[in-house]
């Protein structure tokens, strides 16, 4: 039986991969997000997706809203998964929030790294709205402008009262303010046409922290490509890494 971390509670280990693919939710999502990722991705790619503090398996730990606290928490996580499973290549994934965690953690050079993909993500010099700060009811009400929040928890008062403190540590990542630092290692950017979020003018701007191995790549979606266009991610994903494998 695989002994997997709480921070990577979907965890399968996959001898035969050269690579592990580290992944990052969106805000208000978990692990399950990627949860079918490791069987659609190349047999070379280990897919480990992030648990954060307080949904799913975790939701008795406080919901993290600090980013060197979540950087903590998966070095933790990781180096277990190292201490039973060897070490690998290493690269990253971030779709939104997600992005900002797997940029925060490149930059903080913990690891050497293969590949970064930030997806639908606003670099760091562009600020995103300012929501954290807002009441419960206002929380509430950028869940329902937002979209993604299943009816019935909108309108539990209960599930709302478990929910709410989770999103407002996940807008506090979203606004961190985060070191303006180049990636030198390839960079793949995935942005939707019609995000309203991280707009195309904007996660365009990536290519002014990149080095020379830059790709954009622009989907006829909105934010959440990442459900709409799978397949063409994972095609995007199976060929940018194929280098590294």
């Amino acid at each position: 039986m695989v002994a997997r971390p709480r921070q990577f509670p979907s965890f399968k280990p996959v001898d035969s991969a050269a690579l592990r693919l580290l992944c990052f939710p969106f805000a208000g999502g978990g692990s399950a997000i990627y949860r079918d990722w490791w069987s659609a991705l190349s047999p070379a790619i280990e897919v480990i997706a992030y648990e954060p503090k307080g949904r799913s398996s975790r939701f008795r730990e406080p919901a993290e809203g600090s980013i060197p606290a979540v950087l903590d928490d998966v070095e933790l996580g990781l180096a277990e998964i190292e201490k039973q499973h060897g070490k690998k290549k290493l690269a990253l994934f971030g779709h939104s929030m997600g992005g900002r965690m797997a940029y925060a953690f490149a930059t903080s050079k913990r690891r050497a790294l293969e590949h970064v993909f930030l997806s639908a993500s606003r670099p760091p010099f562009i600020p995103s709205r300012a929501r954290a700060h807002l009441d419960d009811a206002g929380i509430a009400a950028e869940l329902v402008r937002l979209g993604g929040t299943p009816k019935e928890i909108l309108e539990s008062p209960e599930m709302l009262a478990m929910v709410l403190p989770m999103m407002r540590a996940d807008f506090a990542i979203v606004e961190a303010q985060l070191p303006l630092d180049a990636l030198t290692m390839p960079l793949t950017v995935f942005a939707g046409e019609n995000d309203l979020e991280a707009t195309p003018d904007a996660t365009r701007r990536w290519n002014e922290l990149a080095g020379e191995d830059f790709v954009y790549e622009l989907f006829p979606s909105g934010h959440f490509f990442l459900v709409t266009n799978r397949e063409e991610i994972f095609t995007r994903v199976r060929a940018r890494l194929g280098a590294a494998l």
